[in-house]
């Protein structure tokens, strides 16, 4: 019996509910890991705020730079977009809207 992944399994335990407006101006809704460090930056003088959002590719396949996301209420855009691996998960990396002000 060939083995068979269940991507959901993926993101059962730890994932976080993401909305994305889609091109025609609805909306869809999946589940992500949504990655939210404060990294330190140049020695401690700046911090990060570059999130990470890894989801199954088929969940939001369409998803492209200049996209907003929202996850727990939160606004992000998203700036990069890349496969992983054998291509049944992506990420996305995003930033806060808050920081665009």
């Amino acid at each position: 019996m060939p083995f068979v992944e269940r991507m959901s399994a993926f993101f059962d335990d730890m994932g976080e509910t993401a909305t994305v407006v889609t091109g025609n101006g609805g909306r869809k809704t999946g589940t992500v890991i949504f990655d939210k460090p404060d990294e330190d930056a140049f020695g401690g003088m700046s911090i990060g705020r570059s999130c990470k959002v890894t989801f199954a590719t088929t969940s939001f396949s369409f998803l492209s730079h200049g996209d907003v996301v929202t996850i727990n209420g939160a606004d992000y855009r998203v700036e990069t977009v890349r496969q992983i691996d054998d291509g049944l998960l992506s990420e996305a990396t995003v930033t806060p809207l808050d920081d665009e002000s």
